[in-house]
């Protein structure tokens, strides 16, 4: 194998040491989704599937225009 294709850009660090602050979260919040018990999920599905629908409706009334595209929700900290 060639070694050029493994070039440390940041040597002394590990992965984790060079996430954002924000994916950090989102590994966070995914981890303990992995560790709710999946009846808790499935009793909350249908209020996310219609908030999602509500979502989907709305947007194009509320979204800001992004380079011509109405498509995202601006919510401080995210687009959705």
């Amino acid at each position: 194998m060639d070694d050029r294709l493994f070039i440390n850009l940041h040597p002394g660090t590990t992965y984790l040491d060079r996430l954002t602050g924000k994916t950090k979260v989102r590994l966070f919040l995914a981890f303990v989704l992995l560790l709710l018990d999946d009846r808790y999920l499935d009793t909350l599905s249908g209020l996310f599937y219609w908030l999602m629908v509500a979502v989907l409706f709305i947007t194009p009334f509320i979204a800001k225009d992004i380079k011509g595209s109405r498509s995202w929700i601006s919510l401080g900290i995210c687009n959705i």
